[in-house]
């Protein structure tokens, strides 16, 4: 129990560094559209021609700072869903310290992994279908 505990204070103390680690993205963002320069550009679509299995990805952390969650999951579906993770991780985290609740099990945590893959992979497809049909989904990235 005592290991646990101590395991739940490091886990605490971690989350402040991501919250800026994202929060510096947010703003070097914010900069970078300021002076009309693109962070959304994909070497790899760019010369395939087809969107690779990590396009959307800036665009969710994006969409997921701004507060605009079902955005966030349509650009890239895995950002969202481990950010509620995190959440929930941090809750349970938080109530360990306090006493009242259990370290988390790691079957869930192997379950939103399979999600998560299955979701890049399935995205992928629908969108190079798409785009092979001629609908862009992510317009400007391809551009």
């Amino acid at each position: 129990m005592e290991n646990e505990r101590a395991f739940a204070k490091k886990w605490l103390l971690l989350q402040p560094v991501l919250l800026a680690i994202v929060l510096l993205y947010a703003l070097a963002y914010s900069l970078a559209e300021r002076f009309g320069l693109s962070l959304f550009h994909c070497n790899i679509a760019a010369r395939i021609g087809l969107y690779c299995p990590g396009c959307g990805g800036s665009r969710a952390v994006l969409a997921l700072c701004r507060g605009r969650i079902a955005e966030a999951f349509f650009y890239y579906p895995p950002i969202p869903l481990a950010a509620l993770c995190l959440l929930i991780a941090d809750i349970r985290m938080a109530l360990l310290l306090l006493g009242r609740g259990r370290m988390p099990s790691r079957r869930y945590g192997y379950g939103v992994l399979i999600l998560c893959v299955a979701s890049v992979i399935a995205l992928c497809i629908a969108r190079n279908v798409l785009l092979l049909r001629g609908i862009d989904p992510l317009g400007d990235i391809l551009g």
